[in-house]
């Protein structure tokens, strides 16, 4: 049998040679070569933890490691690589580099360089700023330019009419859906019966529910039938001038969409009045 002396003598291949290292030691110095010289050993980033070549560690944590520190040229503060790339640098970032600007990345064609407060303030106004449709509450999805606002509004008015009408529909059917749904109290008994003077209220608020459904509805077809005269008299303008009747019909269209809005903000209330009614009294 080979002696304790004779093994240790014996040469072998460096554990990392996959890696890349060639060197043949003796057993015995095998384990010293690893720790101290091989340069295909991987040591473990102490910024980012990954696992780094020994030979690559110098250039990882002064050039390629995203934790490795730097000092900002604009105001001398000490922050990571990542953070200078995804927050420091960047005008929508809470925590921006005071100092640093930019053109908006919006209209960055015709903007000019800006600071972070002077980014916040010109968003509210940037032109090609994607915006929510105002009837978004209702299920309209878009987003478009805030310059293209007011074309969206005027040639998506039938969806929007259409996502109103749905919505009343709603509103008009809930009572008699909502009492159904009320559930039993943790006992497992039953809620209370409703007294009369709680089958008036509710046929009232029923009664008036339906009453300014019916408003919505004529008020549908008299925007539809504005929309359609809105129309023939851009093309009349277009012929011949008549652009101040023009502006007084869209003003006039405009007056009766806001009436829409406040008969569904009605609706809205008389809805959360029937569920009042349907709860249980205690």
């Amino acid at each position: 049998m080979a002696t304790r002396r004779e093994v240790a003598k014996l040469r072998v291949r460096c554990p990392n040679c996959d890696a890349g290292c060639s060197v043949q030691l003796e057993w015995a110095r095998m384990d010293q070569h690893v720790q101290q010289s091989c340069d295909w050993h991987s040591l473990r980033c102490e910024q980012c933890k990954e696992l780094i070549l020994k030979k690559d560690m110098q250039r990882h944590t002064s050039s390629e490691c995203r934790h490795r520190k730097e000092t900002c040229d604009l105001c001398s503060q000490l922050v990571t690589h990542s953070e200078m790339e995804t927050s420091h640098r960047n005008l929508q970032s809470d925590v921006c580099c005071p100092r640093f600007s930019a053109r908006c990345p919006h209209c960055s064609e015709r903007s000019t360089p800006m600071d972070r407060r002077g980014y916040v303030a010109h968003l509210s106004e940037c032109p090609e700023r994607p915006v929510e449709c105002k009837y978004s509450h209702l299920g309209c999805r878009a987003m478009v330019r805030r310059s293209d606002l007011e074309r969206h509004y005027k040639d998506s008015m039938d969806s929007h009419l259409e996502l109103m009408d749905s919505k009343l529909k709603q509103a008009a059917a809930l009572p008699s859906n909502s009492a159904a749904a009320v559930p039993q109290s943790s006992a497992g008994a039953a809620p209370p019966a409703p007294t009369a003077a709680d089958g008036r209220e509710v046929a009232d608020v029923k009664r008036r529910v339906g009453s300014v459904f019916e408003q919505f509805k004529k008020l549908q077809v008299n925007v539809a039938n504005w929309a359609h005269s809105t129309m023939e008299l851009e093309q009349l303008a277009d012929r011949f001038g008549g652009v101040s009747q023009l502006r007084t019909l869209l003003s006039g269209l405009d007056e009766r969409t806001r009436s829409v809005e406040q008969l569904q903000q009605q609706v809205q209330q008389l809805q959360q009045q029937v569920q009042q009614l349907q709860q249980p009294r205690a």
